[in-house]
């Protein structure tokens, strides 16, 4: 890495598996540099955690860190009294119980900046599908982030939550394998998205939402098909017959304008949802439905024809172009 020509590096990442502390007085001379913008950095630990910390700190043209690991970076950040107002787009991956450092660092931002936040706690030996996980009330303080325009948060455990969320300009957001301490955390977690004015994609894959949160999801997706959402991920939510049919509901209103794709593969609901699932499929104008090939048996393959829908590939569908569709026939 010494042997890198930094004078004009805007962008550096370094990823390494090795055991031991890795060498980072490169890096702290690039960071010293007037172009260095973006940092990604993977690694177990490293030689000198206070002075990448200071140099991170002390890069006012950066704007992007990206710490995959490397605990000791994080806790050195956390422990400094320095604040990293520079900073618009954090990723933190932890692979230690607790969240200490990943909400000491968003506590180090300045909230009125942030635009990017991913948090993902890396599954570790003897966890398992919901314990072992960090609690995290870092939404609390996300909640105070009015430019965010992404969220990622992957294999955590949200506590309640006290504050008032407004991202009116969030676009992108995933809570994936994630866990609520209340099924209401579920809905106000809904309610603060139901604020912006531009959500495109929406994965909730592998979350349990709970029936309060399927209904609020209902309550919410009219909305968020007008405003222009474009994808929404709903696989392995444990969503039963009841929440398929409310969802159905909503998704049947038709306000989409523009292309959605839907995704409810993996999914404990019965033939019977699946058979309104196509209902609203075949009444629908650019919408893809993923359902899973092990449910098309051949009452639903009867189904898919009765709908003219269009199988896009195994598990896929589209609805039918107005043209063809019996539901813009009559």
């Amino acid at each position: 890495m010494a042997a890198l020509p930094k004078q004009h590096l805007h962008t550096l990442t370094v990823i390494t598996s090795a055991f031991g502390p890795m060498d980072t007085s490169a890096m702290v001379a690039w960071l010293q540099e007037p172009h260095a913008t973006s940092l990604t950095l993977g690694c177990s630990s490293v030689s000198d955690p206070s002075a990448l910390a200071d140099a991170i700190q002390a890069c006012v043209t950066l704007r992007t860190l990206s710490l995959l690991g490397a605990m000791d970076v994080q806790e050195a950040l956390v422990a400094s009294p320095k604040t990293l107002p520079h900073i618009t787009s954090l990723t933190v991956v932890e692979s230690r119980f607790g969240d200490g450092a990943t909400l000491g660092l968003v506590k180090k931002l300045d909230r009125t900046k942030i635009v990017f936040f991913d948090f993902e706690h890396i599954k570790g030996m003897g966890d398992n599908d919901f314990g072992n996980r960090p609690e995290t009330s870092v939404l609390d303080t996300l909640a105070l982030c009015p430019a965010l325009r992404t969220l990622r948060l992957v294999r955590i455990h949200i506590t309640p939550t006290t504050t008032t969320g407004t991202w009116s300009h969030l676009s992108t957001v995933a809570v994936q394998n994630t866990t609520f301490k209340t099924p209401g955390d579920a809905v106000k977690l809904l309610q603060w998205l139901s604020t912006s004015r531009c959500l495109k994609d929406v994965d909730l894959g592998y979350t349990q939402l709970g029936t309060a949160g399927f209904v609020e999801l209902a309550r919410a997706l009219p909305a968020w098909m007008a405003r222009g959402l474009q994808s929404l991920r709903l696989q392995e939510t444990k969503m039963g017959d009841d929440d398929a049919a409310i969802l159905v509901v909503a998704l049947a209103s038709g306000t989409n304008r523009r292309p959605l794709t839907v995704n409810v593969r993996s999914n404990p609901f019965s033939e019977a949802s699946t058979k309104l699932f196509l209902d609203m499929l075949g009444a629908s104008h650019n919408v893809t439905l993923h359902v899973g090939t092990g449910r098309f048996t051949a009452s639903i393959q009867n189904y898919v024809q009765l709908h003219h829908l269009v199988l896009v590939q195994p598990g896929v569908l589209t609805s039918p172009p107005r043209s063809s569709s019996p539901w813009y026939a009559i």
